[in-house]
């Protein structure tokens, strides 16, 4: 699949499953930590915005509650 159909794909699957992806391999890795993709994903889920904070660190942002936690 083009990069661009599978990425709006990702916009439809939960924050959740977002975060299981990147164990699958480098290039998942590399696709959900695209800046653009977290982004996108906030604006149709607004509980969730994902920046990668490191090789093994996942930073959840709730704009609604104005809270983030930090995950490993």
């Amino acid at each position: 699949l083009p990069t661009e159909l599978l990425s709006e794909a990702l916009l439809c699957l939960p924050a959740k499953e977002l975060c299981r992806l990147r164990l699958v391999g480098r290039a998942w890795w590399a696709l959900t930590s695209e800046p653009r993709l977290a982004t996108a994903h906030s604006s149709r889920h607004p509980l969730f915005a994902g920046v990668s904070l490191g090789a093994h660190k996942i930073r959840f942002l709730d704009h609604e509650a104005n809270t983030q936690q930090t995950r490993t």
